[in-house]
């Protein structure tokens, strides 16, 4: 039986490398790979007729891949299912997406289902005795569970034995001689594409964990969010993606040495202004928490969830820094209905969080109260009811905006100005106290 026809468009890099090699070891696909969007398409029309279908990265160096597939497909009418690896909203039947993180086992779980394949007839794919493994598998530190063989004209000859570990002079050896492909006896070819795959992927994902990789890889689960929240509402979906993204921005915070360098990480950093703020937010609280002795670790988490969410019904970023029923008024060109999401975004986002159980308690209530009414509903200054949370959380707030504000206009930070702005608004004790603590926070 002819193998079926898979395009796999992603980055030529060894982590795709690898997705190509299990799909081809587990399926018996024939997988044909493209790095370029032109030269998918160009293929496509020509052969679009034998594709059983395509798997594509959702952004593949700044472009978005996977949009740009799908209005291909639909302008062609191509009826090609298509696996988008990562965040793809669309309504369209024939698109299916898998949000990080996912795994290779995800991704051939996906295609099998797609394409009806059993696992009897994965068991069944016929292979050569000796099966070829590109050479790059072998990285340093991996322990072999086989032995590795080099192809010499018709026979095969044992390079390293099983349980010898590989070293940097032996990937030194196999450059020198331009050996390219390995080969390991066909009984063991998944055994050994399993544990080169674990070697490879936690390598690269620990690799990938400098702090600017964190921020965009943040930054777009972030702006998914809060994007799904202002067209159809938060989902479940939206929950799972930001649990992830939360623990990252929480490791950001946590990893920073002063506010200085958070900031310049930020704004040396192409990211949407809501995202630096509610990273900046969550930086504060948990400043104010640790210096004043409000809380807990598990307090913390609780407002890194409530920086994250408090703002996510806000339909545009420049509206997130309004506070107060003066800037409201400040507003031009905005509809009734614009105006009512606005007055009553701290209650719509705190009443779809309260449906969640994954989301720590108390989340929704900070959300709620976070421009000081009880209710959600419009803006107040002098709140006596609020809890310490609360307070901590409101203040990290205004604080963020006045020195996204000084960045934006790019003048310099000065805290003791303000403090004294936010002092003379604030007449609540309590207030008075978080943002004294924030005055004597040192940026240069």
């Amino acid at each position: 039986m002819t193998p079926k026809k898979v395009i796999f468009l992603n980055q030529a890099n060894l982590s795709t490398d690898v997705i190509y090699e299990n799909l081809k070891v587990y399926t018996n696909l024939e997988i044909i790979p493209f790095y370029g969007i032109s030269e998918t398409f160009n293929y496509l029309n020509q052969h679009h007729t034998n594709i059983n279908y395509i798997i594509t990265k959702d952004n593949i160096e700044d472009i978005d891949s996977s949009r740009q597939v799908e209005s291909f497909l639909k302008k062609n009418n191509f009826n090609i299912p298509c696996l988008v690896l990562g965040m793809h909203k669309s309504s369209s039947d024939l698109i299916t997406s898998l949000k990080e993180p996912y795994t290779v086992k995800d991704i051939i779980v996906s295609i099998a289902k797609e394409l009806s394949i059993t696992p009897e007839e994965m068991v069944k794919v016929a292979v050569p005795t000796y099966y070829p493994y590109p050479r790059n598998f072998l990285q340093s530190g991996l322990k072999l569970v086989t032995s590795i063989f080099q192809s010499e004209k018709s026979n095969h000859r044992q390079l390293f034995k099983k349980d010898h570990i590989i070293t940097d002079k032996d990937i030194e050896m196999l450059q020198k001689k331009n050996i390219k492909m390995i080969y390991v006896d066909s009984l063991d070819r998944l055994a050994f594409i399993n544990k080169a795959t674990d070697i490879i992927l936690n390598k690269e994902r620990n690799d990938s964990l400098n702090p600017e990789h964190r921020f965009i890889k943040s930054s777009a689960a972030f702006e998914y969010v809060h994007t799904i929240a202002k067209d159809i509402g938060i989902d479940q979906k939206s929950i799972a993606i930001s649990h992830e993204c939360i623990d990252s921005m929480q490791t950001i915070v946590d990893e920073t040495a002063s506010l200085s360098s958070l900031l310049n990480e930020m704004m040396n950093n192409k990211l949407a202004y809501k995202f630096r703020r509610s990273v900046l937010v969550n930086y504060l609280c948990s400043y104010l928490v640790n210096t004043l002795d409000y809380g807990t670790k598990e307090q913390i988490k609780i407002l890194s969830y409530a920086a994250f969410f408090h703002d996510s019904y806000v339909k545009h970023d420049e509206w997130v820094d309004i506070s107060s029923e003066k800037d409201l008024n400040q507003l031009a060109h905005i509809t009734e209905q614009e105006l009512e999401g606005l007055v009553t975004h701290a209650q719509n986002a705190a009443g779809v969080i309260a449906q969640y159980t994954s989301i720590p308690l108390g989340v929704s209530d900070i959300i709620k109260k976070h421009h000081g009414a009880d209710n959600g509903i419009g803006f107040k200054l002098n709140h006596t009811s609020l809890s310490h949370l609360d307070i901590v959380f409101i203040s990290a707030d205004r604080w963020a905006s006045e020195i996204l504000k000084a960045k934006k206009e790019s003048r310099a930070i000065r805290p003791k100005e303000i403090f004294i702005t936010l002092d003379y608004l604030y007449k609540v004790n309590k207030f008075k106290k978080a943002i004294k603590a924030l005055s004597v926070l040192e940026i240069n």
